[in-house]
């Protein structure tokens, strides 16, 4: 409690900052990351088993999307799911906050762009 008003907790876990490159290389079945926020989760071992199915995971895969609003419509118990497949986070001078690809969000609704994704 203490440490918790003083702004710090010493038992929080220190994750490693990840690279738009490095996330980039993780956009298919094989190996899948997906970013929400400023945390980066490895999806590859919960791709056959998402209640939504595995195209919604799909099209955020690789740091495409930032998929905050998508997460935030989990419940609670799926939002805790998700912290175990946490691997990282996203390293101060990424650009994967918004989107890796061309500086815009990524919409996957869109063939044009969702064309362009796949180049990553």
């Amino acid at each position: 409690m203490l440490s918790s008003l003083l702004g710090f907790n010493l038992w929080q876990k220190k994750w490693p900052l990840l690279s738009d490159e490095e996330i980039c290389k993780h956009n298919n079945r094989m190996s899948l990351w997906i970013v929400s926020g400023n945390s980066v989760y490895d999806v590859t071992s919960f791709l056959n088993s998402h209640p939504g199915g595995d195209a919604i995971l799909l099209r955020c895969g690789g740091g495409s999307k930032n998929c905050a609003e998508d997460f935030a419509l989990h419940s609670q118990f799926g939002q805790r799911q998700w912290e175990r497949l946490k691997i990282g986070e996203i390293s101060e001078a990424s650009t994967t906050k918004k989107s890796i690809f061309y500086g815009k969000e990524y919409s996957a609704t869109d063939p044009e762009e969702e064309e362009e994704a796949a180049l990553c």
